[in-house]
């Protein structure tokens, strides 16, 4: 069995602690810090080296859904295909979501899945 040279994997590894180390993967996979820290703090510190891994490459290959709900401003959504939209405003009611995107707007069914670009 290996053993640490201290107490703190991130340190042995080369970090300065685990926020450095989260910081890093999302420079270095280039995605958002954000999503990297939701995903860490779902899945918790046990999975910082295996699972956290994984779910930062498969979403980077796959295209995530969201319900128009969940929506939220600066989101990049894709509509008819490829089209991209941002999102400037999210106005959620009790059956629909009104969505101000940037030169336009849209409303969705609460429960209507958005894909996210």
């Amino acid at each position: 069995m290996n053993q640490c040279e201290t107490d703190n994997i991130y340190v042995d590894f080369g970090y300065d602690d685990r926020n450095d180390y989260l910081l890093s993967l999302a420079k270095d996979f280039g995605v958002d810090a954000e999503s990297v820290f939701k995903s860490a703090s779902l899945l918790g510190s046990e999975e910082d080296f295996d699972g956290l891994l994984t779910s930062i490459e498969d979403g980077m290959t796959q295209d995530k859904v969201v319900f128009a709900s969940d929506l939220e401003s600066g989101n990049a959504i894709k509509l008819a295909g490829q089209h991209i939209e941002f999102v400037k405003y999210v106005d959620v009611g009790p059956n629909s979501v009104y969505v101000r995107l940037i030169g336009s707007s849209r409303s969705f069914n609460v429960n209507e899945k958005i894909q996210l670009a």
